[in-house]
């Protein structure tokens, strides 16, 4: 992702991609997450707020915002306005390997597949750090089966898209990542 912030072009299309894979995925994650009494759910490493953005359409109560690279978030912070959402949306710019900015509710949406354990525990541990008390971290991936089981998952699984980083995780996988974040 830093070869993003020396080349916006590219980092434009990048995150214009990421929203073709994500718009059919907010919808359901809308449908699916309970956000009521939540006062700011923050959509980590966003783009431009897919998630975060059907989530606030679903919940009119509902204020979101976008964490991501300071280069990725005015395209959030434009998609919401062009939504309508601009007042009761957020864009804050960082890496969440260092912290996240505080929220009861977290969206991390194919992040972890992204990173090796380490990684994915530090930024569990950064979410966890923030979290408002009972608040909840959301994780979104395509959790594959074994081999040989019907479905698109499984390929992917076979088929890493970031090398060097992690790949599409198994149930049993992802379980040992987030007891040391402190989460369930």
């Amino acid at each position: 992702m830093d070869y993003f912030a020396g080349h916006r072009d590219e980092a434009s299309l990048f995150t214009k991609s990421m929203t073709n894979l994500s718009v059919a995925t907010a919808v359901d994650v809308a449908a699916v997450l309970d956000t009521k009494g939540v006062k700011l759910a923050m959509d980590v490493r966003g783009a431009a707020g897919d998630v975060v953005r059907a989530m606030m359409k679903a919940n009119p109560e509902l204020h979101g915002g976008v964490f991501d690279l300071p280069h990725i978030v005015p395209a959030a912070a434009e998609a919401a306005q062009a939504d309508g959402l601009a007042e009761r949306f957020t864009v804050v710019g960082g890496d969440f390997f260092e912290e996240v900015p505080v929220a009861d509710l977290y969206v991390l949406k194919y992040i972890l597949h992204d990173w090796d354990d380490d990684g994915c525990v530090r930024i569990l541990k950064n979410c966890r750090s923030s979290l408002v008390d009972g608040g909840r971290v959301a994780v979104v991936d395509q959790l594959v089966g074994r081999i040989g089981e019907p479905g698109l998952a499984p390929v992917l699984a076979e088929n890493p898209i970031h090398p060097g980083g992690r790949r599409w995780l198994a149930t049993a996988e992802l379980r040992p990542t987030l007891t040391p974040g402190r989460l369930r």
